[in-house]
C-alpha cells in the first residue's frame, strides 16, 4: 500500500467516525421520537398538581402507561415541549404547562387534561 493510498484511507475513516460522531450527540436532541403519552409539568405548578391527583385517584399509571417530564427545571424537556407545541399548531409565545402530548395531539390546561384521561376510564 502506497502512502498516498495510506492517507486517503485514514482521511476516510476519520470522516466517517466525525459524521458518526456527530450524529449520535446531536441526532436525538433535534427531533423527540418518543411516542404515547407525555405529560409536562412544572415543580409546584398547582394546576399540574390537580392533573396528577386526578392520575393517582383513578390508578391511572396502573392503566396507561404516562411519561412524566418537568420543563422549568429541565432544558432539554422544556424544549422537547416547544417542539410538541410547534407540531400541533399551537403558539409557543404563550406556552405554558400542565401540557399533554399524545402521539401527535395535544391538550392545555388542567381541565382539558383532566377531562382527556375521564375519557380513558
Amino acid at each position: 500500500m502506497t502512502k498516498k493510498t495510506l492517507n486517503i484511507l485514514i482521511l476516510v475513516i476519520f470522516t466517517v467516525a466525525v459524521v458518526v460522531g456527530v450524529f449520535l450527540m446531536f441526532g436525538k436532541a433535534t427531533a423527540p421520537t418518543t411516542s404515547g403519552i407525555i405529560f409536562y409539568y412544572g415543580d409546584g405548578c398547582p394546576h399540574c398538581l390537580k392533573v396528577e391527583e386526578f392520575i393517582k385517584n383513578n390508578n391511572l399509571d396502573v392503566k396507561i402507561k404516562i411519561e412524566r417530564k418537568e420543563v422549568w427545571h429541565n432544558q432539554a424537556s422544556a424544549a422537547e415541549m416547544t417542539t410538541r407545541y410547534q407540531q400541533c399548531g399551537l403558539p409557543t409565545d404563550n406556552m405554558g404547562v400542565p401540557f399533554l402530548w399524545d402521539s401527535g395531539k395535544c391538550y392545555t390546561g388542567d381541565t382539558n387534561i383532566i377531562n382527556y384521561f375521564a375519557s380513558k376510564l
